[in-house]
Formats: structure tokens, C-alpha cells, sequence
């Protein structure tokens, strides 16, 4: 994490060697950025892949990629109100060549005084594999955590 000037920025990356666990996959990775400006606006962005195993009929090399940009809002008192778009893509998850992707919205509101906070979260998702396609789902979820 760091600040330069009105911009907070974090960024994280992770590896895991998974092959002594799992039959069809020896390793994974991921990476993010996140930006935050004073104003309120903000945006994320991850990139993550998988290493098949090459032995294993059917093993794939699975990838994924999200989008997230909203805004945090200073609405009422007892903390800020965030909202956000975000979309994600991951492809042959599954199957080789298969397609899944999800688009929503997210509007979440912080209670700093308890510790807690909750959120409304509207989701379509959709999946495509070979030759068929499935039917989207749209999900509507409300969120409540509270931390101790």
C-alpha cells in the first residue's frame, strides 16, 4: 500500500503450487491493483491463470480477468456509502474453451460506529460451454457482516 499524492494505491500477486493436492491442476497465480482518490472514485483490476496438468486427459489452463470502478460517497454520518460496477471473465474453468462471465452492481454502506456493514448486490451471470448455452442468472443478494 502506498499514497502519492491524492491516490491511494494497493497491489498484490500470489502463486500456489497446488500439484501435490489436486489431480488436474499443478499451480495458480493471480495479481490486482486497486486505486483509490480522495474524491471518492475508485477502480480494481485482477488477472489470474492456471497450469493444467499436462499428464491428466482433459486438464485445462483455466484464466480469469475483473473490472471493478465505483465511488465512495459521504452521505450519511456514520460512514461512507460505496458503489460499484463489476464485470469478470474467466475462461476454460471447466472444459477447454468454455466461457463464464458476471456483471453487477453493488451498493454497500459502512457503519463505523458498530463495526459493522451491509449491502445490496445485484449479479447476472452467464455460461457458455462447446456448443450449448445455458440460461443467464440474475441474482439480487443483501449482505450483512458485522466485525468482532
Amino acid at each position: 500500500r502506498w499514497k502519492d499524492g491524492p491516490v491511494k494505491f494497493r497491489a498484490q500477486a500470489q502463486y500456489n503450487n497446488i500439484g501435490a493436492t489436486s489431480t488436474t491442476t499443478e499451480s495458480a497465480w493471480s495479481a490486482s491493483a486497486a486505486a483509490l482518490h480522495d474524491s471518492g472514485l475508485n477502480g480494481a483490476l485482477a488477472y489470474g491463470r492456471g497450469k493444467g496438468d499436462g499428464d491428466t486427459p482433459g486438464a485445462v489452463d483455466p484464466r480469469f480477468w475483473a473490472l471493478d470502478a465505483g465511488y465512495r460517497a459521504k452521505i450519511f454520518g456514520v460512514g461512507s456509502t460505496n458503489f460499484s460496477f463489476n464485470s469478470n471473465q474467466s475462461e476454460s474453468v471447466a472444459v477447454e474453451n468454455d466461457d463464464a462471465s458476471s456483471l453487477g452492481f453493488t451498493i454497500a454502506q459502512m457503519f463505523n460506529p458498530v463495526g459493522a456493514n451491509m449491502a445490496v448486490s445485484y449479479k447476472n451471470y452467464a455460461y457458455d460451454v462447446l456448443d450449448q448455452t445455458f440460461e443467464d442468472i440474475d441474482v439480487l443478494s443483501l449482505q450483512t457482516v458485522f466485525k468482532f
